[in-house]
């Protein structure tokens, strides 16, 4: 055992007392101006100087604040993002304060100086309903690290992301700024797919393209964590597990209606070399016609290649099959049969207590998706448990190319349903035969046993020769 210090050796001796000060005095001084020098550095006035490249993440978001002569005390957000000269940024922003404009600015260098000055690079149109931003895609040509910004007083920004248009099926968007409203919690062990921030609902465009990779869009709001004006998010995946966030695809126009507008469910078949023909519903509620069916083709899966196009804006009369339809039309889900006619299912809903109704549209040409599209027949009425409209409607093939009579499934929500147990919304999935006209049943039972299965989509992969259903 060690024996106890004596006393006297615990203190300094008079003659070590000056240097012991001084080292403290020292210690003390380093400290104070490591942290003025850190302050200093954070009140930052927006003219500032260039920052360091080399000091930050190729993507860094960070707020930072500056005084001005006159109160208010005012905030600025910055963000710096890594860009090549192909980048693309997308943007949403809006105005905080009625009848002005929201402002982006970008630090942009002196010639020959060290200096930096900020640019107004983008201007908003003036502040719509509470649902709207204004979207902006810049491609600056910039190979380095870019300061964006804005002020707080005046200015929302939702959602800011990168990507280069040749590298991003490989390596996704790249987020620079998301915001608090949009921000989700994190949850890296996740099992299900996410999307990078806000809403999601029903899958849409599930597909695979010919150079094997697998489509999912969705049903997507971006600047909440709740549903408004829809969108359509999209990732790639190369084997149904690990997904690749994309563009968003798909934008509403809701200046002019809120949360009264959006692109509501669809689906998307090849089309071309790794092109798809892209099928959604056109929502608003502010026109006669509420809900139109559109068409888009993307050439390369990440952004529409053309304007869309309407290919249904009136429902058919069928007073002849004493069924008088709701306003509802919606979801169209596009399949080529092997006899090659494009064929669209369409969800309604009568309003004389015959349910939720499901319509058969075909392709006027055989392998001619722009041909035109003519009514056939309702394959579907269904009022079981009070079902009030048959959403999400489809007609997939079963695989097996060797069988000797074509198989199909029949899938729709039954929305508005509530059975003895509490259970709303069920979804059935139909086995039967199709003939262009009419779906056969051979069997039928509920997809899921419990609540909740709402908004599948599957469809039939002529690659693997099998069916591929995704669960909403």
């Amino acid at each position: 055992m060690d024996s106890p210090t004596p006393q006297s050796h615990l203190k300094p001796s008079f003659r070590k007392k000056p240097l012991i000060i001084i080292f403290i005095a020292f210690c003390a001084f380093v400290i104070v101006s490591s942290i003025t020098f850190g302050l200093l550095h954070l009140i930052k006035n927006h003219n500032s100087q260039e920052f360091d490249a080399t000091t930050i993440s190729s993507i860094i978001s960070s707020t930072q604040y500056y005084t001005t002569d006159n109160p208010p005390f005012k905030k600025y957000v910055y963000v710096h993002v890594n860009l090549i000269n192909t980048s693309v940024l997308h943007i949403w922003l809006k105005p905080k304060l009625e009848n002005t404009t929201a402002t982006l600015y970008a630090n942009v260098s002196k010639t020959n100086s060290n200096e930096s000055f900020p640019t107004a690079l983008f201007y908003s149109a003036k502040i719509g309903p509470p649902t709207w931003f204004d979207f902006v895609e810049l491609e600056l040509n910039i190979t380095g690290i870019i300061e964006l910004s804005w002020s707080e007083m005046t200015t929302i920004v939702s959602y800011i992301y990168t990507y280069e248009p040749e590298e991003v099926k490989f390596q996704g968007i790249r987020p620079a700024y998301i915001s608090k409203q949009a921000m989700n919690p994190p949850m890296d062990q996740s099992f299900h797919f996410r999307p990078p921030l806000g809403w999601i609902n029903d899958p849409n465009g599930f597909s695979r393209t010919r150079d094997g990779l697998y489509h999912l869009y969705y049903q997507h709001y971006p600047h909440s964590k709740r549903w408004s004006s829809m969108y359509w998010g999209h990732a790639i995946s190369y084997d149904l597990v690990n997904w690749i966030h994309q563009p968003i695809f798909l934008r509403p126009n809701d200046k002019e209606c809120g949360e009264n507008c959006g692109c509501y469910s669809g689906s998307a078949v090849p089309n071309g070399n790794d092109g798809l023909q892209v099928f959604f519903t056109d929502n608003n509620n502010t026109r006669n016609h509420q809900q139109i069916q559109r068409t888009i083709y993307t050439k390369d899966t990440i952004a529409p290649s053309n304007e869309s196009e309407i290919i249904l804006n009136d429902l058919p009369d069928l007073s002849e099959k004493e069924l008088k339809l709701s306003s509802d039309f919606r979801d169209p889900n596009v399949f080529i049969s092997p006899d090659g006619y494009h064929y669209m299912t369409l969800g309604s809903g009568d309003t004389l207590g015959n349910g939720g109704v499901i319509l058969l549209y075909k392709s006027l040409k055989k392998h001619s998706i722009h041909s035109g599209w003519q009514f056939q027949n309702v394959i579907k009425t269904d009022n079981l448990f009070g079902t009030k409209v048959c959403e999400c409607s489809q007609i997939f093939q079963l695989g097996d190319k060797n069988r000797r009579e074509t198989l199909y499934a029949l899938l729709y929500a039954r929305m508005g349903s509530k059975d003895d147990d509490g259970r709303s919304n069920l979804t059935p999935i139909i086995l039967g035969t199709f003939n262009g006209t009419h779906f056969e049943k051979i069997y039928e039972q509920e997809l899921d046993f419990a609540a909740g299965s709402f908004g599948v989509q599957a469809f039939y992969d002529p690659i693997a020769d099998e069916a591929l259903l995704l669960d909403g």
